[in-house]
């Protein structure tokens, strides 16, 4: 029923959306996003409530798990 959304932003300025996708994704509750071949510098997480109807105060608890080589 809560929809949030997860998107990486990489040094170049591109949005990086989960599971292959070109956009957010509005269905699946656990969102993932591989950075194959990742580029040097800074790397903008973001995590988005679009829809938080069953959430205490408009909020939603999640979890983030990053992983690296």
């Amino acid at each position: 029923m809560n929809d949030i959304d997860l998107e990486i932003v990489d040094p170049s300025g591109n949005v990086l959306y989960p599971n292959g996708q070109s956009m957010p994704d509005r269905v699946n509750n656990a969102e993932t996003i591989d950075v194959l071949q990742p580029k040097e510098g800074r790397y903008i997480v973001r995590i988005r409530g679009t829809t938080i109807p069953n959430g205490k105060n408009g909020m939603q608890p999640y979890a983030l798990v990053v992983s690296g080589i």
